[in-house]
């Protein structure tokens, strides 16, 4: 029952820190949008924004290291 517990909590925090991270992706989206970004580099932060939750709190944090989407071209 330990190991069950275990998973349930586990498995809540994920379901937490997933609406938290998509909230920030949406905030990210927003203030995006206010630059004049080339259609391609838009095309790109979505796609890496979109691709796994693991890499939105990469590109998440990069975005706040730099405040630029240069970052994208790794």
């Amino acid at each position: 029952k330990a190991v069950e517990k275990s998973d349930t909590e586990d498995e809540q925090d994920y379901k937490l820190m997933s609406s938290k991270y998509s909230l920030i992706v949406e905030d990210y989206k927003l203030m995006l949008s206010d630059y004049s970004l080339i259609v391609d580099d838009w095309k790109l932060v979505s796609w890496l924004l979109d691709y796994s939750g693991e890499l939105q709190a990469c590109v998440i944090g990069l975005l706040s290291y730099s405040g630029g989407v240069q970052v994208y071209v790794i």
